[in-house]
């Protein structure tokens, strides 16, 4: 069947418009801008259609009667924090291999009970201040391509617990040991949360990416449903109010989610992993979701480790399965292997064969 819609060439044009849910001639082909490849590779994939996202920052924080030291040995970064209570420190491992992001957490700030007041203490005692319109359009301005910029509110309370503080071990024993001191420090982001959200949805950036890295099979239903759904179900209704667009990363295995994703206030959820990497099909999701929730299909790494007619017909089944239905797009938001970005012409080449 043939479908006769209105012809968006502008790259930019065509991502707003699926996320608006309006029918584009092609399926939206993005990659974050700092896993952009170099050179003549990333000219010849602009010209075949892949748009750059850019992340603009609205707010800045000042931490009070808080001293932090950053000490570096070898590969490793070590992060202090002094307050009147008591210190904390975090640990990264950084100089890691090309494809294997910036750093990794090694040790999280929070390593035994007594370190959640003092965690709770700088945060209570940060300040947040929204930037002024003219410095968030200015790098805007910066740009003078067809990009998507949108701006990132951080972590919702329980994943910034999980992914920055505590790590999974030490959360997994709070939450059964020490709920009370978990729950003191949720209710002080919650708080953190909501200032940095109400500074979001007065800026002139439409876009709201709140980058959650949600992966149900770590906390499960009960959690996601306890400590999740109220924050995105605020968030969304905040932004709704404003004209703005929330869109969540989650990247993660969702399939004991899926039942609760309708009911979260979610308008796009963004880096949907599909199998072999992720285990609920994005055909599956769309009909439990309907139209109302954009999925924005992360297209996975792993897939363009493969030969070139693996490639493609991971793409073909990928496009037969989402049916070219309208909310549909597909990013690129994990690191490529070194040698391997020029297999993203390989997908891009058939986004733009294969029309709606």
């Amino acid at each position: 069947m043939v479908f006769f819609y209105p012809i968006r060439v502008d790259s930019k044009d065509r991502v707003l418009a699926a996320l608006r849910g309006e029918p584009v001639d092609k399926i939206p082909f993005t990659i974050y801008d700092i896993l952009m490849p170099k050179g003549e590779l990333w000219e010849t994939l602009r010209k075949m259609g892949l748009t750059p996202i850019t992340s603009i920052s609205v707010f800045y924080e000042k931490l009070l009667n808080v001293k932090v030291k950053r000490v570096i040995e070898g590969d490793y970064v070590y992060t202090f924090y002094e307050t009147p209570i008591g210190s904390v420190y975090a640990k990264h491992k950084i100089n890691l291999k090309p494809g294997s992001g910036d750093s990794w957490i090694v040790e999280y700030p929070i390593k035994k009970p007594d370190d959640y007041e003092v965690v709770n203490y700088i945060f209570r005692n940060t300040d947040i201040t929204p930037l002024r319109e003219e410095d968030v359009l200015r790098q805007v301005e910066r740009f003078k391509d067809d990009r998507v910029f949108w701006t990132w509110v951080d972590r919702t309370p329980m994943q910034k617990i999980l992914i920055e503080l505590a790590g999974y071990r030490r959360l997994a024993i709070d939450l059964h040991r020490n709920r009370e001191l978990l729950d003191e420090l949720y209710d002080t982001l919650i708080g953190r949360t909501k200032v940095i959200c109400e500074i979001a949805s007065e800026s002139p950036i439409e876009l709201i990416w709140c980058g959650d890295n949600v992966n149900g099979i770590v906390l499960g239903p009960r959690i996601f449903e306890k400590y999740h759904l109220p924050v995105y179900r605020y968030m969304s209704k905040l932004f709704e109010k404003n004209g703005k667009t929330l869109i969540v990363h989650m990247d993660g295995k969702l399939n004991c989610l899926k039942h609760l994703i309708p009911n979260s206030g979610i308008k796009v959820m963004e880096a949907f992993t599909p199998p072999p990497m992720g285990d609920l099909p994005p055909g599956e999701a769309r009909r439990l979701w309907g139209e109302g929730v954009k999925i924005w299909i992360n297209f996975p790494e792993s897939i363009l480790l493969n030969e070139e007619s693996y490639i493609k017909q991971y793409t073909l089944n990928l496009l037969k399965e989402i049916s070219f239905e309208r909310g549909f797009l597909i990013g690129i938001t994990e690191d490529i292997a070194p040698g391997y970005e020029g297999r993203l012409k390989i997908v891009a080449e058939i986004l733009n064969v294969e029309r709606m």
